[in-house]
């Protein structure tokens, strides 16, 4: 299975990519601010969102007190 994380951070799309080579697309909390950009629905939203509104796609919310970052979770 072929899968694409995006994470928070700056974010500009690549002229050429094609991201229907992706069995599943994740978004790590405010990454989900950048498949936007990308014009991207999401498979599946992971985080604690406490930097954004989660919506869309299917969310696993995490609690914001955690040992973890959203990004590693969206690894996991």
């Amino acid at each position: 299975m072929k899968t694409l994380i995006f994470t928070g951070g700056s974010f500009l799309p690549p002229v050429k990519f094609s991201y229907e080579e992706f069995d599943m697309i994740i978004c790590a909390d405010k990454g989900i601010e950048n498949a936007k950009k990308a014009g991207i629905k999401p498979t599946i939203c992971v985080g604690d969102f406490d930097s954004t509104k989660a919506e869309g796609a299917e969310i696993v919310r995490f609690p914001a007190e955690k040992d973890v970052t959203d990004t590693e979770i969206a690894v996991d």
